[in-house]
């Protein structure tokens, strides 16, 4: 009966554990999906201007990269906590 009830609880908080990291992800997912429209569209912006100093053109490629990277990291997290899960 106790290794039942224990069995029953763990599997319990694993259930709770792995709808609270799904909302989590979704809302990473939804909230890391508008930062990244918005970036892109400062930086259509920006290239719709035609005298664009050196040092914008710099900020501009190191911005794309930047979010490359993030991207990238975003989605090795996610899938590490699946892989515990």
């Amino acid at each position: 009966l106790i290794f039942y009830f224990h069995y029953k609880v763990r599997r319990l908080k694993n259930i709770i554990l792995s709808k609270e990291v799904g909302e989590a992800q979704e809302s990473v997912r939804e909230g890391f999906s508008q930062l990244r429209q918005n970036l892109l569209d400062e930086l259509q912006l920006l290239e719709s201007r035609k005298d664009l100093s050196k040092e914008e053109l710099v900020r501009k490629e190191q911005a794309l990269r930047n979010l490359e990277g993030l991207e990238r990291n975003m989605h090795k997290e996610i899938k590490d906590i699946e892989e515990k899960i």
